[in-house]
């Protein structure tokens, strides 16, 4: 599921981050929440393709996670990890990338996320460099939380990595697609900076990770778990557990707008497999699978509809 649903939006992510900065030989990255360097893992093959050297520094508040960072790279040059609050500690240099992934930015407070990239914005300008800065957050609308959806900041429980000791409650924020171009805007008024562009990507519509806890949603189906068996080729999934939910709560119109869009091609696929069958070969399931993948990722309208919202945003002060 992470390989083939996950890891392709964030590598395109990625992708598009390293294409604005133009055509530098040296790449100079600043992953923010770095955890334990997984865009760092997903960078390299995009790096060693463009025959571009790259500069990695990465930061977490996490001592743990970066001990398994640089044990993971140590044979790596021009890598490094340090401990630090991206409130505070980012770096004064140059970079051409400030990425994220993992959702460290929903860690903070509105006000807070603001003046963060407040902060950022001001040293690209000072710097006067073309960047790139990538802002992953929870997406407020996924299916995941429907229940929640009127609330934008409430406790969140990471149970998905199935821990046999209860998670703890974190504060966490929860974006859509506006309110984050809004915090955007206000942290460029606040830097005297200015943004080239803005793009939104949404990631993991239909298999978000609380779809298997369902800790949020009890009445959702878990999809993640059903298109997992059909990724490995199992069809004995009823059609009427991979069908689209129908949301109960109101929603801001583009969303519902999107959902509605988004479950005729979702349950026509599933219809289109099935077609009276009451089960599928092992080559149909991993087929349906491919089908739906292919949509999620197609029709992905970067709103805040998925487990977690991207944004990417250029920066050009070189000039």
């Amino acid at each position: 599921m992470k390989v083939l649903w996950e890891e392709p939006v964030t590598a395109g992510i990625i992708s598009e981050s390293f294409r604005y900065t133009g055509g530098r030989s040296d790449l100079r990255v600043v992953d923010i929440g770095c955890g334990a360097a997984e865009g760092l893992r997903l960078m390299l093959p995009l790096v060693q393709a463009s025959s571009r050297t790259l500069h990695y520094t990465g930061i977490d508040l996490d001592v743990g996670l970066l001990g398994l960072a640089r044990e993971q790279f140590a044979d790596r040059p021009g890598t490094s990890f340090v401990e630090g609050d991206m409130r505070y500690d980012l770096p004064e240099e140059p970079a051409d990338v400030y990425f994220s992934c993992g959702v460290p930015y929903s860690h903070l407070a509105p006000d807070e996320l603001t003046r963060t990239l407040a902060n950022i914005f001001r040293t690209i300008r000072r710097n006067r460099s073309r960047s790139s800065v990538v802002v992953d957050v929870l997406g407020r609308y996924s299916l995941e939380w429907e229940p929640h959806w009127e609330s934008a900041h409430r406790d969140y429980h990471m149970s998905f990595f199935n821990s046999k000791k209860p998670s703890s409650a974190t504060p966490m924020s929860f974006w859509d697609s506006q309110a984050l171009l809004a915090c955007i805007g206000e942290a460029v008024q606040q830097a005297g900076s200015t943004f080239e562009r803005v793009t939104f990507h949404d990631r993991s519509i239909m298999v978000g990770r609380h779809t298997s806890t369902r800790q949020y949603n009890p009445t959702l189906s878990p999809y993640r778990d059903l298109i997992n068996r059909l990724e490995a080729g199992d069809g004995a999934i009823a059609a009427r557990d991979l069908m689209f939910p129908s949301p109960v709560r109101q929603a801001p119109w583009p969303i519902s707008s999107f959902h509605h869009r988004f479950a005729a091609q979702w349950d026509g696929e599933i219809a289109r497999r099935y077609s009276g069958r009451q089960y599928l070969s092992a080559a149909g399931a991993r087929s349906l699978a491919r089908g739906l993948r292919a949509i999620e990722h197609r029709i992905s309208p970067g709103l805040g509809v998925g487990h977690s919202l991207t944004a990417v945003i250029g920066l050009d002060h070189s000039v």
